[in-house]
């Protein structure tokens, strides 16, 4: 009775969990790189290519996108080839549009559909001054309020993330060793 009652709720839990339709694929383009994760040094840019899929829709017209990062101060985009050739009107990328501490803005249409699935551009996330760590980049919107793919008019909202993994320069932690390695010894 108990696990019946416990599985009968992760279920309910998942069912009622809020879905968005329309997938914003991150694809780590660093050497390296697995899926949507990156692993660089700091001060190395880490890159991204972007996808959008539809979900729900059988293809889209057009679509909007805030591509953000509360931890990142400096991203940039740029529109890819096949972007620009399917979309009739395609706006220039605004930054810093107040939704994360740092944000870019994509905008674009075209008066047929241009199928389901396409590569919209290249991210790139400076990494410069930052901490090791990871840091979200991401595409809500539960942020946002804007992110979607649509179809005369329909929306498939869009969401996705990768992440950006800032990890020691190589020199940094061979000195790092040598001083444990030295207080070892100085010690014996």
């Amino acid at each position: 009775m108990r696990l019946s009652l416990g599985l009968g709720t992760v279920v309910a839990c998942i069912l009622a969990a809020p879905s968005f339709g329309a997938l914003v694929a991150f694809q780590g383009m660093n050497a390296g790189s697995v899926g949507n994760e990156v692993t660089v040094t700091a001060g190395e840019d880490a890159v991204f290519s972007i996808t959008v899929s539809v979900e729900s829709l059988t293809e889209f017209d057009a679509a909007d996108l805030v591509i953000g990062s509360d931890d990142v101060t400096d991203l940039t985009f740029s529109y890819s080839d096949a972007w620009m050739a399917a979309m009739s009107s395609v706006a220039p990328v605004s930054y810093d549009n107040s939704l994360y501490l740092q944000d870019a803005l994509l905008s674009s249409n075209n008066s047929t559909p241009v199928g389901a699935s396409l590569l919209v551009g290249t991210l790139t996330v400076d990494t410069t001054g930052l901490a090791d760590g990871d840091y979200i980049v991401k595409v809500d919107p539960s942020v946002d309020g804007f992110s979607a793919l649509w179809l005369s008019g329909v929306d498939d909202p869009l969401a996705g993330s990768g992440m950006v993994h800032v990890v020691p320069e190589p020199f940094s932690l061979a000195l790092l060793s040598m001083a444990v390695i030295a207080g070892y010894l100085r010690r014996r």
